[in-house]
């Protein structure tokens, strides 16, 4: 009763099919362990020797990884059943973190163990993220695709939230390898769930050759550019994550230093970004359907680039809070909206392909994004460069509303 008046009938209806449930079930419980590892993987290079640079490298190796293979998983889960692709993808993680685990505590972990740990990481999320966003509507009715997405968005920002805390705790309870066995146990919590899904049978496919798999690709690609909505808004928003991870990334801790004065404030920064995503998810959850959804996504892609304006000015940490809140808010009115209409849209038997192209896309230009930033916050100063980024992000949003495609898109 008091989760329902909390959370709405229309959001917790996709929760009634059983598939769904268990899916977000073991998502959420492994996303949690995710944002535990996060906690613990920095000290334990660290540990082990390990500078800020090399920091650096091992990120750089898990994107390279994940950007390498991302194509070639669209195509291979499109073709296999992608609960497999999840099953298996899980136990190779979860396998992984328990080696490193096991050779923490026999005091044989090296920094060349999790440089090989990351970029295997980096090349099972290559098939990993195109399976979990297009499983979706394999396992819900598309009238409940927004809640259901809803739902999702919310699993990832309240273990946003929640796992780090819990790192900390874990961390500070039991050491690095109580963390890290404790994201092991979560792949395999997510394993069993999956296990346990019943995923209706998709049409038979023909045994895909190397031929085959480029001829799946170039099919790929063709629909993308027959759907006016899905290249430009692939395009466009190949701009717009550069402009939100530079501030986010580069430019916060800047205007916290530079203005805000308190360093706590960093972490209210980004606690309210999640605060905002999290009461967003929710709101559009109990709304059900959206109409007009090309004019409803896009705008609240100006109100994210509005609030990156905001916080160019903003006088006091209250307001810079209160305008983190609506940018993180705004996001996921794009990312809710955009991920149920590709999942409603795009033929299921081509949905791994199209959501592998849409990830490059906001992946591909990342580095270069965050060297630009860098090079402006240096040269220009926090607040130019905000509103630079925040300025560039309302363009490209009225520019994606000038497309018939994106604007009439319901």
């Amino acid at each position: 009763m008091i989760l329902r008046r909390v959370f709405g009938d229309q959001l917790l209806e996709p929760l009634r099919e059983r598939p769904f449930r268990l899916f977000w079930l073991g998502q959420t419980v492994s996303l949690l362990g995710d944002r535990v590892a996060a906690v613990a993987l920095p000290f334990l290079v660290l540990e082990l020797g390990g500078s800020a640079a090399q920091l650096g490298q091992l990120s750089a190796l898990y994107s390279a990884g994940q950007v390498l293979l991302l194509l070639l998983g669209g195509v291979l889960v499109d073709r296999i059943p992608r609960r497999n692709v999840l099953v298996v993808t899980d136990l190779v993680r979860g396998a992984l973190v328990a080696g490193v685990v096991a050779l923490l505590l026999g005091g044989g972990l090296t920094l060349a163990h999790l440089y090989a740990m990351y970029l295997l990481f980096g090349l099972c999320s290559a098939f990993f993220m195109p399976a979990t966003a297009s499983i979706v509507p394999e396992i819900v009715p598309k009238p409940l695709l927004v809640p259901a997405n809803a739902l999702r968005s919310f699993a990832g920002e309240f273990a946003g939230i929640a796992g780090p805390a819990l790192g900390g705790l874990l961390v500070g309870f039991g050491g690095l390898a109580l963390a890290l066995g404790f994201d092991a146990l979560t792949f395999l919590a997510g394993v069993a769930c999956l296990l346990l899904m019943r995923v209706r049978p998709r049409p038979a496919t023909p045994t895909p050759g190397r031929t085959r798999h480029w001829q799946d690709l170039g099919e790929g690609f063709r629909l993308i550019a027959r759907s006016q909505w899905l290249w430009v808004t692939i395009l466009i928003f190949a701009f717009v994550n550069v402009f939100f991870a530079g501030a986010t990334s580069v430019l916060f801790p800047l205007l916290v230093k530079e203005r805000l004065g308190n360093p706590q404030a960093l972490g209210w920064l980004f606690s309210s970004v999640a605060a905002g995503s999290l009461l967003s998810a929710l709101l559009l959850g109990r709304l059900g359907k959206v109409t007009r959804r090309g004019l409803a996504a896009y705008a609240g892609v100006a109100a994210s680039g509005l609030a990156l304006l905001g916080l160019a000015l903003a006088p006091h940490p209250a307001v810079a809070v209160a305008l983190a809140m609506l940018m993180g808010g705004s996001l996921v009115v794009f990312g809710v909206i955009w991920e149920s209409t590709v999942q409603e849209l795009v033929p299921l038997e081509a949905l791994g392909r199209v959501y592998s192209v849409d990830m490059l896309g906001s992946f591909a230009l990342l580095p270069l994004g965050f060297l630009a930033v860098g090079w402006l916050a240096t040269h220009l100063g926090v607040t130019p460069s905000l509103l630079i980024c925040g300025g560039a992000v309302v363009l490209l949003a009225g520019t994606g509303l000038l497309v018939p495609g994106v604007r009439n898109l319901r």
